[in-house]
């Protein structure tokens, strides 16, 4: 697979509580595994856990899907994920679903991304975290 180049900026919702977020780097393999316990992984993977190809996703996930891949092809900076962690003790995407989703899809295996401050060890404990403050 070839490398792919991109460029996470920090979400301009976080800027103003930015001492509540913390930024660590994740194993995109990872986060799906946990992600696929999620109630909302349906609408993005298909059930062996695969991103879904644009015409099995519904319209808005396509939508975010098509501009997100159209970002990347154009150069243009993305949105750094926000994920926590869901009351399944699986990962949730806060924000940042698609960017994270098409860049794992695109063989990025690790990501830098933003979580909440007071879940960093819930994020070590699972197995996500390749390290802290990234």
């Amino acid at each position: 697979m070839l490398a792919i180049e991109y460029v996470l900026v920090d979400h301009p919702a976080l800027s103003e509580k930015a001492d509540q977020y913390a930024l660590i780097r994740v194993d995109t393999a990872a986060v799906l595994r946990s992600w696929r316990g999620s109630l909302f992984a349906h609408r993005w993977l298909d059930a062996d856990g695969t991103l879904k190809v644009p015409r099995a996703l519904g319209e808005e996930e396509r939508k975010a899907r098509l501009h997100v891949e159209e970002d990347i092809a154009a150069g243009k900076a993305l949105r750094r994920p926000l994920l926590g962690i869901g009351i399944l003790e699986t990962v949730e995407f806060c924000m940042g679903a698609a960017e994270f989703l098409v860049l794992a899809d695109r063989g990025v295996d690790a990501l830098e991304v933003h979580i909440r401050a007071g879940q960093q060890k819930d994020f070590q404990n699972l197995g996500l975290a390749l390290g802290l403050d990234a």
